[in-house]
């Protein structure tokens, strides 16, 4: 081939390259004026021309020519069509959410929570126009607004708006207020405007009341406020008053009488046996209508006999014996920590489907209740401690229900009762960031119902950031040889095909 048709055919390329950037930039209005690349690209393509006239002619004069000018145009035109299609959805507010623990869209319980506005809610983002949380808090923020027209958003600059601040009680830039029928507003402060937290605050300032859980101690129960990254409670705590519930420390052996302003009382882990007084206590408040979360963990029998002192009354019961489960539903080969992904139907677990929660050191719960969480068919149950968790001959085959809801109607009220085998539901262990679980969602779901907040029942909000996903290094290297190996040679031997059939036939 001449040099002067290389020469024509290297400027022709270029000219059409440049030229289509001018029009994507004009379109755009991004970078730099497109009319710096329509002038150069068009003295390329006139340079093509005067390089080599006979070039054009004989594209043009030729089937193949004629075939590969069709195939260029029609590419070009697929290319513009999908730069142009994407364009339009980019500057659009719909949008479609294909992570796979749905990071970009808002869960049923914000939805639900924002379908109960009747009037306007007012957010206001006190972030400068350089602060570099505004876009994330735009784009959250931008969700609500388009699930709920009574959302209103105003960005505002601290810097120049001061006063306002002040007023409001804002302290720090960067923090958002949320305003609603004349009440106090809730400051969200920087660090805490996830979606769990604007949705928490918008519940708040519906209800306009905080629902008091009050917490059992002094038996060695679980604390709310730890942050022990095994046994710590410190994690549900936080999501608890993200969702307008305020735990509170009450020492069972200590009272005669549940306090009135519990609306939920929890029994979480206890070590020891429940007093007198406590057992006596919280059976008298189930007997009003009371609300009761028990939590306990097997292989204790002096304290799983007074625990199920508690509820023996409505027939519910702990077993005692530690339930196991196979290798295919437990947490990386740990028989002592099943995996459930199968649920009840109930409004607690109406939005768990194929998604797991771990039930750590759990026992069965037997009753009339509703089942929420079980075991797999392959499960069994390890009637005295010993050593070795794997399945032996003398084990009883299960499966075997972990959790149940009891319900039962008491003169104008309800008696609920949340009976769970596993202390360990919503330890910071089993919850996100740590593990992509549904434990967290199970725990709140069961305040909600518990509350008798049934409408608001549904998945918390999303941690911030995707979940990171743990591969065997037998997954890691199939990944390593399909992306690095497979793909690129089965493009290869696409165009090896193609440039053979067309020798062929040519």
């Amino acid at each position: 081939m001449k040099l002067d048709r290389v020469l024509a055919l290297v400027a022709g390329a270029a000219g059409i390259v440049v030229l289509l950037a001018a029009a994507i930039l004009s379109y755009v209005q991004l970078g730099p004026n497109p009319r710096y690349f329509v002038i150069p690209g068009v003295a390329l393509v006139i340079a093509a021309v005067i390089l080599d006239p006979q070039l054009v002619l004989g594209v043009v004069g030729t089937r193949r020519g004629r075939t590969g000018v069709y195939s260029l145009g029609f590419s070009i035109v697929v290319l513009a069509a999908l730069f142009f299609l994407n364009v339009f959805a980019g500057r659009g507010q719909q949008h479609v959410d294909l992570s796979a623990s749905q990071l970009h869209t808002l869960t049923p319980k914000s939805v639900a929570v924002l379908h109960r506005l009747d009037a306007d809610l007012s957010v206001i983002a006190f972030a400068a126009p350089n602060d570099p949380n505004r876009s994330t808090q735009q784009s959250l923020l931008s969700l609500y607004q388009d699930a709920s027209p009574h959302v209103k958003v105003r960005f505002v600059d601290p810097n120049s708006d001061v006063a306002e601040a002040q007023s409001l009680g804002v302290t720090s830039a960067g923090s958002l207020v949320l305003q609603y029928q004349g009440r106090k507003p809730v400051v969200l402060s920087p660090g805490s405007e996830t979606e769990q937290d604007v949705t928490g605050g918008i519940l708040k300032l519906e209800l306009n009341r905080e629902l008091t859980v009050c917490w059992a101690s002094g038996d060695g129960e679980r604390d709310p406020t730890s942050t022990d990254p095994t046994f710590g409670y410190s994690q549900a705590g936080h999501a608890m008053g993200g969702d307008d519930f305020v735990p509170r420390q009450l020492v069972l052996s200590e009272v005669t009488a549940i306090p009135a302003d519990c609306a939920i009382v929890a029994v979480v882990g206890p070590t020891q046996p429940l007093s007198a007084a406590g057992v006596t206590a919280l059976k008298s408040y189930l007997s009003t209508g009371g609300r009761l979360l028990l939590a306990a963990d097997p292989w204790r029998p002096d304290v799983t006999a007074s625990v199920n002192q508690v509820v023996q009354a409505a027939g519910l019961k702990l077993d005692g014996a530690l339930v196991a489960d196979d290798s295919a539903h437990t947490y990386f080969g740990h028989p002592e920590i099943p995996v459930v992904v199968s649920y009840g139907d109930s409004p607690i677990t109406k939005d768990l489907r194929n998604l797991a929660s771990f039930f750590p050191v759990a026992t069965s719960v037997t009753g009339p209740g509703t089942p929420l969480a079980s075991s797999s068919s392959g499960s069994y149950a390890i009637a005295n401690p010993r050593n070795d968790p794997s399945r032996q001959s003398g084990d009883k085959a299960g499966s075997y229900d972990l959790m149940l809801s009891y319900e039962q109607a008491l003169g104008g009220g309800k008696e609920r009762v949340l009976l769970v085998g596993t202390s360990g539901l919503a330890e910071n262990l089993v919850v996100p960031p740590t593990l992509a679980s549904a434990n967290l969602e199970l725990f709140l779901a069961s305040l909600d119902w518990l509350s008798g907040q049934d409408s608001l029942i549904s998945l918390p909000a999303k941690p911030q950031g995707s979940l990171p996903l743990a591969l065997t290094a037998a997954q890691a290297s199939l990944d390593v040889a399909l992306t690095l190996l497979v793909l690129p040679l089965l493009i290869a031997f696409g165009g090896f095909a193609v440039w053979l059939y067309r020798r062929r036939t040519g």
